[in-house]
């Protein structure tokens, strides 16, 4: 949804019956105690004026236990005419406070099917950081349209707008005058003209959907349609521009036709084959992915891509919270990666890459998982929800190899339980789980549910026989996580005025393990991460190439040291030492003259039994104030 959207403004609190704002959402006030099966919906549209008229009818099942009352979700602003009920007026509150009650009667019992009929009327609610209901201009044309995620379908008709339960079937009566065009969910399966020069247009969709993806729109629209034909199976495109673009679009939706065929291959039919795809034109930023009828300000690569997949990830299978977004738009942008190698331009998909590592590792730090679904700007952060996420997915695309990772999101969109339904992202991780031997919970805490990105230092070296040895240190910035292994990644560079000799790789398995790799240069450099496949922060350093010592030399003789460190000369000047590890604690002292001292050869040795393997830095203090410092290995 809303491709690169940042919003700044919070949800404004509710009245005071509602329920309170919460980090798990906003109101969900409607309890999940019914079904929906049907919904007629009939809409008067002008986009000369700020006002909807319409009448709703549902059709429903009580679920497991019996309703004395139908709540919906529906904004103060709009008015109920009248309610029938089995043909009869029924008795409600409301909307109060954003909630609409009707009541029974008698309660009706566990299993019963019924229904009731809604007219209402009134301004739709605005605010400032939805669209729920937009009336603008563009080239002196009016323009009405609706773009209900997350909280906003109740801005504009009462409706279940919770992500529990979508809508079996759905009619759309559309009315407006006879010079404008709509676009809708599902096939238009008919236009009725009458004398008064209004026309409805009647759309049809028998897919499950949810309330956030029903949008209609109204405008002078010019409709073309193309198709893609794949195995002899031909798909409806079907496309509403504005008056002008119909010379522009066309160019480039044809463009769409091989992506949506790639995705086809890579994750299963498209959904919603029996009706069609289409885009509309809006003029809000970016795009919204209306079930079989996506939303667009333009016809960009990048955004056409994006809002295709959403036809899969959000719309086929939709996140069961706004928590798990990373479900619906994660997936979007890194399926739009997918279109620039696989089809489009492959340099812009690397490039994505470089990009996003680039601007992650610098930006404060924030989680894929949404914990504050009160905040719009959070829900639709373009740093978290829509690329971090991507990056999480390519890099276990990375680790996982291209076949095992497709199968599992395939397995994942073919569930029944997910399929034209809600899903959470511990449905895809048991997925993933059945086609790759990684520790899929793991890999999740770290990448997906903590704010923080991995840490990494690394320390190289080389033995007379130019064998290079990398010292790795994870830090995840989680207490319960000391390390997650993960192929890395080297370029060597050994002469300046020439590009990297090659790319080595290891795969340390815990914190401090070395890796040695046979090599015949000296080594000048050492670029961690060089194609950018890690979301994850890298600091490279040859071990001591920037430690001052006597002379200028190396202090100490031996490195890694083993059961003493040795080092160089009698150590007069200095008068005491520190050993601090890397979390920069003190974890051995004593004085030039102390008992952990002796001498030897004309050297200095300090006794380091007590200390436990792993890496350090040696201080030294001299009688003039200057501290020496150098790091070592202790093996």
């Amino acid at each position: 949804m809303r491709r690169r959207i940042l919003f700044s403004i919070f949800i404004l609190l509710f009245g005071l019956t509602a329920l309170a704002q919460t980090k798990n959402g906003i109101g969900m006030q409607v309890k999940n105690d019914y079904d929906l099966s049907y919904e007629r919906l009939q809409l008067h549209l002008n986009p000369d004026r700020f006002y909807i008229e319409g009448a709703i009818l549902f059709k429903f099942t009580v679920r497991d236990s019996a309703i004395a009352e139908f709540r919906l979700d529906m904004s103060d602003s709009l008015q109920v005419d009248s309610i029938l009920y089995h043909g009869q007026a029924a008795l409600y509150q409301g909307p109060q406070s954003n909630l609409l009650r009707i009541n029974f009667l008698s309660p009706l019992a566990p299993l019963a099917t019924d229904s009731l009929q809604i007219f209402y009327h009134g301004p739709p609610h605005h605010a400032t950081d939805q669209a729920s209901f937009t009336i603008d201009t563009i080239d002196g044309h009016r323009v009405l349209f609706t773009l209900s995620e997350p909280y906003g379908a109740k801005d504009w008709m009462p409706c279940k707008q919770g992500l529990q339960d979508k809508i079996d079937s759905i009619d759309l009566f559309l009315s407006c005058a006879d010079t404008l065009r709509t676009a809708s969910n599902g096939l238009l399966k008919e236009r009725t003209f009458y004398a008064n020069h209004t026309v409805t247009e009647h759309w049809q969709t028998r897919y499950p959907t949810a309330s956030y993806l029903i949008a209609v729109a109204c405008a002078p629209y010019i409709e073309y349609k193309e198709y893609s034909i794949k195995n002899q199976d031909s798909l409806l495109i079907q496309n509403f521009v504005y008056p002008g673009f119909d010379t522009i679009a066309p160019k480039q939706t044809a463009q769409l036709i091989p992506v949506l065929q790639k995705f086809e291959d890579l994750f299963g039919p498209y959904p919603f084959k029996k009706e069609k795809y289409g885009h509309a034109q809006f003029t809000w930023r970016g795009g919204m992915e209306h079930q079989t009828q996506t939303f667009v300000k333009n016809f960009g690569q990048g955004l056409l891509s994006h809002e295709l997949a959403h036809q899969w990830f959000g719309d086929l299978v939709t996140c069961g919270s706004w928590q798990d977004i990373w479900l619906n738009e994660s997936f979007a942008t890194y399926c739009a990666v997918l279109a620039d190698e696989m089809v489009w331009k492959p340099q812009r998909a690397i490039d994505w890459r470089f990009l996003t590592t680039d601007r992650l590792r610098k930006i404060e730090d924030g989680s894929v998982h949404c914990e504050d679904t009160t905040s719009i700007a959070r829900i639709f952060s373009s740093d978290f929800s829509y690329n971090k996420g991507a990056f999480v997915l390519h890099q276990l695309r990375y680790q996982m190899g291209d076949s095992a990772f497709f199968k599992a999101i395939r397995s994942y969109l073919s569930d029944s339980v997910n399929t034209y339904s809600f899903s959470r992202t511990s449905s895809l991780k048991k997925h993933l789980k059945q086609y790759c031997n990684l520790n899929i919970d793991h890999y999740f805490a770290i990448w997906q549910e903590q704010a923080a990105l991995p840490d990494y230092q690394i320390y190289f070296w080389q033995d007379f026989d130019n064998r290079i040895f990398i010292k790795v240190w994870q830090q995840t910035h989680n207490d319960s996580i000391d390390f997650y292994p993960l192929p890395l990644s080297f370029k060597i560079r050994t002469d300046w005025n020439h590009e990297a000799d090659s790319i080595i790789h290891i795969f340390p398995q815990t914190n401090g393990e070395i890796n040695s790799i046979a090599f015949d240069k000296k080594v000048l450099l050492l670029e961690g991460d060089p194609n950018a496949q890690l979301l994850a922060r890298f600091k490279v350093e040859e071990f001591n190439a920037s430690n001052h010592a006597y002379n200028k030399n190396d202090f100490i003789i031996r490195n890694p040291a083993d059961q003493v460190i040795w080092i160089r000369g009698n150590s007069q000047t200095a008068i005491s030492y520190q050993i601090i590890d890397v979390l920069g604690r003190i974890v051995q002292s004593d004085s030039m003259n102390g008992s952990s001292v002796s001498s030897a050869d004309n050297n200095s040795q300090i006794d380091i039994n007590a200390i436990s393997c792993g890496f350090y830095f040696l201080q030294l203090t001299q009688r003039n104030g200057a501290i020496w410092s150098e790091s070592f290995i202790k093996q």
